[in-house]
Parts: C-alpha cells; structure tokens; sequence
C-alpha cells in the first residue's frame, strides 16, 4: 500500500456501532417459517454468525425482502436450549440477513447472554493464571 493510501486509512473515522444491543460472534443453527401472501408457508434452516438478545445475522437460502416478518427458531447449542419468536428483516447482504426480534421473551434474552457467556469460556478457557 502507498504512503498515500497509509494515511488515508488512519484518517478514516472509527466506525461507530449503531446496534442497540452489541452481537456475540457465535455460531448457531436456526430454521425459520415465513408465509407467503397466498398463506404457503415455507421452512428453511439456516445458520445464524452472530446473536444478540434484540436480533441476529442469519445465512438463508432463500430470497427475502426487508421488512418481511417471521418465525425464528434459534438452536443454543452451548447450552442445549432453544428459543422461539416472530423476527423482521432489517437488511440483507447476499445470502446473510439481519434480523431483528419483535416478541422475545425475558427468559430467552437471559438465555442468549448465558449462551454467550458460555461460548466466551469455551473459546477462552482459564489458563490458571
């Protein structure tokens, strides 16, 4: 990279999360139901890269289009638990779709920080330090 193009990235502003609740990178398997306008309801299972307790980033076959609502099923395998409720998409990039929450209950937002919290200690285990 030239000297030009040095200086130009660190004068680059940091970038400013605007998520209200900060995601975990943590691997999860969802399925979710979405129903056509004509009542056909289709189930896809997808995999979700990052989870927080107001929404998710989910990867999907299938074609989406922002502000479509549906059914979200989130397999916590670190904790083997699941959680269930109705999601919007917010935005989409390729096959990676962002997905808010609308109805998540208090007991399946404490589940998604117990998740985190275990995924952190089984990435990061005590060294004994």
């Amino acid at each position: 990279m030239s000297v030009v193009g040095q200086l130009a990235e660190l004068l680059q502003p940091p970038v400013v999360e605007r998520r209200r609740s900060p995601r975990e990178r943590i691997d999860v398997r969802t399925r979710v139901s979405v129903t056509s306008s004509t009542g056909v309801t289709t189930i896809c299972h997808g995999m979700g890269t990052n989870l927080s307790d107001r929404g998710m980033a989910v990867h999907l076959p299938l074609e989406l289009r922002i502000g479509k609502k549906l059914r979200v099923v989130v397999l916590l395998d670190a904790i083997q638990q699941q959680i269930r409720c109705e999601g919007t998409v917010r935005n989409r990039n390729g096959d990676q779709y962002g997905i808010e929450f609308s109805d998540l209950s208090s007991r399946d937002r404490e589940l998604i920080l117990r998740c985190s919290r275990e995924s952190h200690q089984r990435q990061w285990p005590s060294q004994g330090f």
